[in-house]
């Protein structure tokens, strides 16, 4: 797949050596949930890591595919 632009950002993540990132993402907050959707990634699940915290949705964007 060809890009006619990469990002900074884009260029920053593939310059890693893994084979996908993750980050969570407050379930309320849809805009940034679907911007990041429209970055690559997709929401995977739903965390809630403590008691007292909000539910994030678990959003994961491949890298690598070996």
């Amino acid at each position: 797949m060809s890009r006619p632009f990469q990002s900074g950002r884009d260029a920053l993540i593939e310059s890693l050596d893994v084979d996908f990132v993750k980050l969570l993402v407050d379930s309320t907050h849809t805009k940034v949930q679907a911007l990041y959707e429209r970055w690559g990634y997709e929401k995977r699940d739903e965390a809630r890591p403590s008691d007292d915290s909000p539910v994030y949705a678990v959003m994961v964007r491949t890298v690598r595919i070996d």
